[in-house]
């Protein structure tokens, strides 16, 4: 280009400006915006996928489907025979949420107990002390925890702890003592974990306590005492 050529051009460019990148000297402005064209020929930037992916788990009966995961209270683990595969389904008895009942509870008569009928978990302590009507528990059946202690003590008519079939933790010590009609332990084949003590003593006609053979896990010390003919 002759020296009048490069002349011109100068002043055009100090006239309208000739800047062709703002972030460098010879990139093109429309070089730094960005690629929506989804066809990007530069390094293709891949987003990591936090799906969470459904578990897939084939079957044949419900007994394959024990590591499917359910989150619902009111469905279980069970094969779809139709798939062949492990599902969320409905269980085969009424489901039954339940409230939470908070505070500690002294039950000293049925009526005592039916009150709590409704509670699938307690977040205080649990009394059931020198009542002459409580045969069973099956009036507190829906109750899955309890936060406290859970204290089972003269009780004149208590022959079994049926009714707790769901209850699964003890945030406190349990205690089952001086029933004089208690003959079994019973109903608690849920419980997996008591935090404080276990003690179950003093109990005269106490036959067994098979009921107690899934907790594996006890924070303080296990007690069983004084039962006169337990063996």
């Amino acid at each position: 280009m002759s020296g009048y050529g490069s002349l011109c051009v100068a002043l055009v460019c100090l006239v309208v400006g000739c800047s062709l990148d703002a972030g460098g000297p010879t990139t093109p402005p429309w070089h730094n915006e960005a690629d929506t064209s989804g066809t990007n020929s530069g390094t293709d930037v891949v987003e990591n996928d936090t799906t969470q992916k459904p578990v897939v788990i084939s079957c044949v009966t419900d007994a394959d489907c024990a590591d499917y995961p359910v989150v619902d209270d009111c469905l279980v683990a069970g094969c779809d025979s139709s798939t062949g595969l492990c599902a969320a389904v409905e269980g085969e008895e009424e489901c039954f949420v339940g409230v939470s009942c908070t505070g500690d509870y002294m039950v000293t008569s049925e009526d005592d107990l039916l009150d709590l009928a409704g509670c699938s978990e307690i977040t205080g302590k649990l009394v059931i002390l020198n009542s002459d009507d409580i045969v069973d528990l099956t009036l507190v059946a829906k109750l899955k925890a309890i936060g406290g202690d859970l204290i089972i003590r003269d009780n004149q008519s208590l022959a079994s702890l049926y009714g707790m079939e769901k209850l699964k933790s003890i945030g406190g010590q349990m205690v089952v003592a001086m029933n004089p009609a208690l003959g079994v332990v019973e109903g608690l084949g849920a419980l997996e974990t008591v935090a404080g003590n276990l003690m179950v003593r003093l109990n005269p006609v106490l036959t067994t306590i098979s009921g107690l053979d899934n907790v594996y896990s006890v924070g303080e010390h296990l007690v069983i005492e004084d039962n006169e003919v337990l063996t």
